[in-house]
């Protein structure tokens, strides 16, 4: 039996034989320096010099082939409210410092991993709430989404479950600036603030929202510009700008400034 290194959340971009070819996780990687033997189960990236077997893969980014037949079934998790017996003051202060209120995390489903120590589990679900997949990030060093099952342009889809065309989307790289946004507009205005998980621009987001209002906030890194022209270049009337820095590092000041400036957007 063969596995894929798209089964540990790593990005494949051509194959050849029993090599793959992927952009390495453990860099800021753009033109796929890694390889996997999809045979052998050995990843390699010949740039950081990483080699790793699948054990230690599934060790360092989680996911295993089997985690991909059907349904996830990593969500045994633990909803509202904590379980200070399972150690979940660690993500209760960790989402605090960040500024993203409780009544927040649970609106977007985030729960924690009592497989992955230190990891939060995003779920995908569609338009109609049915769980397709998740998205692990862990809380502190390895910081990228890894991806388990089938992916949605946007997060968390199924908030747009009976959302009208003429609500605003607010939708940023990542899920800890959407549930920050959240939590500090706090009814204040009406508009969904909803994430790309990473900085994502192509045609299927294109497709979702299209018939939407829309503002793409882009982180204002190399990544987030690119993304940012490229998704001015797919959707020409939209508003697609980058901030300064990401909006869940800024305080309630900078926030206030933030929402003032979409409102004269017309956000």
């Amino acid at each position: 039996m063969t596995i894929s290194a798209a089964n540990f959340g790593i990005k494949v971009v051509r194959k050849g034989g029993d090599e793959e070819l992927c952009l390495c996780p453990f860099h800021d990687d753009h033109s796929a320096s890694a390889s996997f033997n999809i045979v052998k189960g050995v990843f390699y990236c010949h740039v950081c010099g990483i080699g790793l077997n699948v054990s230690q893969l599934r060790e360092r980014l989680g996911g295993d082939v089997e985690e991909f037949e059907g349904e996830p079934t990593d969500y045994d998790l633990v909803v509202e409210p904590l379980n200070p017996d399972l150690g979940e003051e660690y993500y209760a202060q960790y989402f605090i410092d960040r500024g993203i209120a409780p009544n927040v995390i649970t609106r977007y489903g985030v729960r924690w991993s009592s497989k992955r120590s230190g990891a939060a589990v995003l779920p995908i679900k569609n338009l109609t709430g049915h769980l397709q997949g998740v998205a692990y990030r862990l809380l502190s060093g390895y910081t990228r989404y890894i991806v388990q099952g089938k992916p949605t342009p946007v997060w968390p889809m199924n908030l747009l479950m009976g959302v009208t065309t003429k609500t605003p989307l607010l939708i940023m790289e990542g899920a800890w600036s959407a549930m920050r946004m959240d939590t500090c507009n706090n009814g204040r205005y009406d508009f969904l603030a909803l994430a790309l998980l990473g900085a994502k621009a192509n045609q299927d987001i294109v497709d979702l929202v299209q018939n939407f209002n829309v503002t793409f906030l882009y982180d204002g890194d190399k990544a987030g510009t690119t993304a940012c022209l490229k998704m001015r270049k797919l959707m020409p009337g939209v508003r697609a700008w980058t901030v300064s820095t990401s909006p869940d590092d800024l305080d309630e000041v900078q926030m206030d400034d933030l929402f003032d400036k979409l409102l004269k957007k017309g956000a």
